[in-house]
């Protein structure tokens, strides 16, 4: 009948509303895990150039004129 329709369509759509709010969650944690990798990309690049400005300070004394 018309009463049990409803109810079956009702409970479809509230398992469709679970799964969504399950890949939310999901994309949220991955977007949180991305930033994190991000930030840690940038202190590392910037470590490397201090290591670079450091390098290229250390093999100054060693340059040739021509």
């Amino acid at each position: 009948d018309m009463n049990s329709q409803i109810a079956t369509a009702a409970e479809q759509q509230s398992h469709v509303a679970s799964e969504i709010n399950e890949s939310i969650v999901t994309v949220n944690d991955l977007a949180r895990g991305t930033t994190d990798d991000v930030l840690e990309n940038v202190r590392t690049a910037e470590d490397l150039n201090v290591m670079a400005v450091q390098l290229s300070n250390a093999i100054s004394m060693f340059k040739v004129s021509g």
